[in-house]
């Protein structure tokens, strides 16, 4: 920041330059928050790390130490070194700015250190435990599928000018009703009542097994908040997210899992009754 505070000039008209507002302004604010906003959903996948004692203390603590700060720092200097060098390629802007290698080898390895950690705690862990649950393999199997998966997804083209707003705002369709459903559980329906030893029991013990391990009302809510925001592709996330907040609330407002649940149990002691007839 301060080689390129005293090297290179910001230009004027990218400080006064008029914004419209308009519906460019809402799509490019929403692309951020849909690419932003997975570390909202992947809360709970890093708190399997967290040393249950000290609770949230050390949940808040450690995003608001070890995740915001590198993450808005990296923000602000990709930011400052685009509109100050006049090129969107980060290494290519280091390279500019770099008074000589040492220094530009320097600053290399601070972005190949940013890109580790933030790779790691949003992009690596949560898809991993995900295949751990799901597929019952261990954690270097889940690592191993995890990186695969990310080099044939090709991220280099779907971070492309062509079709990035386009990719981040379509899976923002399913993640705007998830962050709505996830609050609407804690804040509302739960009132912070949550209990980490349970949510991570694979079994009916848990509080949160719900319908054989399924929350039908969760599903729903997710399903029609992301059918409703495909129309609105642009700001997907910003019409999700109330969505599946509302829908969820209402849901459970009615006990639809408990009904479900009563159904599914009586349909289960007949078929059991049949059986031993």
């Amino acid at each position: 920041m301060y080689l390129v505070l005293t090297t290179q000039q910001i230009p004027s008209d990218v400080i006064n330059h008029p914004g419209s507002w308009g519906s460019q302004f809402y799509a490019t604010i929403s692309a951020a928050v849909g690419f932003i906003i997975t570390g909202a959903l992947n809360a709970s996948d890093l708190s399997r790390h967290l040393k249950e004692k000290g609770g949230a203390r050390n949940h808040v603590l450690g995003h608001a130490f070890g995740i915001a700060p590198p993450m808005m720092f990296m923000l602000l200097v990709g930011l400052v070194f685009g509109v100050s060098t006049g090129n969107a390629n980060p290494i290519e802007a280091i390279m500019i700015v770099a008074p000589n290698p040492l220094v530009g080898s320097a600053m290399l390895l601070f972005v190949l250190g940013a890109q580790i950690s933030t790779n790691l705690t949003l992009n690596i862990l949560p898809p991993t435990h995900v295949f751990q649950d799901s597929l019952g393999i261990s954690w270097r199997q889940g690592v191993v599928l995890t990186s695969a998966l990310s080099v044939v997804s090709f991220p280099w083209y779907l971070f492309s000018s062509n079709i990035f707003y386009t990719f981040i705002n379509a899976y923002s369709v399913f993640l705007g009703p998830a962050l709505g459903i996830l609050i609407a559980d804690y804040w509302i329906i739960r009132k912070r009542d949550t209990d980490i030893t349970s949510l991570y029991t694979v079994d009916t013990s848990s509080k949160f097994w719900f319908i054989r391990g399924f929350s039908i009302s969760a599903l729903l809510s997710l399903l029609f908040g992301a059918v409703v925001s495909v129309p609105f592709l642009d700001i997907s996330w910003m019409v999700g997210m109330p969505i599946g907040f509302v829908c969820y609330c209402g849901l459970k407002r009615f006990e639809f899992d408990q009904l479900l649940t009563d159904t599914v149990a009586g349909a289960d002691r007949s078929s059991t009754k049949s059986s031993n007839d």
